[in-house]
């Protein structure tokens, strides 16, 4: 496990997907991540078959993010569509127990996330979609060096409405890493 002061990243496993079933199935949890298409509740079995895909892929890193102090389980980080080529990678974080989700905790996982992209995998790029209507998140990524690139207008569907995507990036030599 790799642990900073208050949230430790471990990589996912195999019996974590009970955690991620619950999660992922929780409308608190999934409201707003800016998914283009919502995922239905599925089946404990399906979601195990899920992580099993996960752990098997070179293109994706998949972390099981640890409050410390309490000892749970508190959301997913992912590195995805890691291209080795050009150095790159896409970031997807979700806090999956909201009562934890404070912006210190969030921005301490988005950090340890980053360094083990930038400072392990040597990549230069990293990259987040973010709902444009999330002004919460595009704050705690701005404020951790990712930088504004680009608006995707209506990518996604959320309560009856086509809303807009936020890009961003962070670069390893821009701003430094996390």
């Amino acid at each position: 496990m790799i642990k900073g002061k208050h949230v430790g990243i471990r990589p996912l496993q195999s019996d974590d997907a009970w955690i991620l079933f619950k999660w992922f199935n929780d409308p608190k949890v999934t409201t707003d991540l800016g998914v283009r298409e919502p995922r239905p509740s599925i089946s404990l079995e399906t979601e195990m078959e899920i992580v099993q895909d996960k752990i098997g892929k070179r293109s994706v890193r998949p972390f099981l993010l640890q409050d410390l102090a309490l000892n749970v389980p508190a959301g997913l980080g992912e590195l995805t569509h890691i291209d080795v080529k050009n150095a790159s990678a896409k970031v997807f974080l979700v806090i999956g127990e909201p009562e934890l989700f404070t912006d210190a905790f969030f921005l301490e996982a988005l950090g340890l996330i980053t360094d083990v992209g930038f400072m392990t995998m040597n990549l230069h790029r990293l990259e987040v979609r973010v709902p444009a209507y999330n002004d919460r998140l595009l704050r705690l990524y701005i404020s951790s060096g990712f930088e504004l690139e680009g608006r995707l207008r209506h990518d996604h569907f959320r309560h009856g409405a086509h809303v807009d995507s936020v890009i961003l990036s962070k670069l390893r030599n821009a701003g430094g890493m996390s």
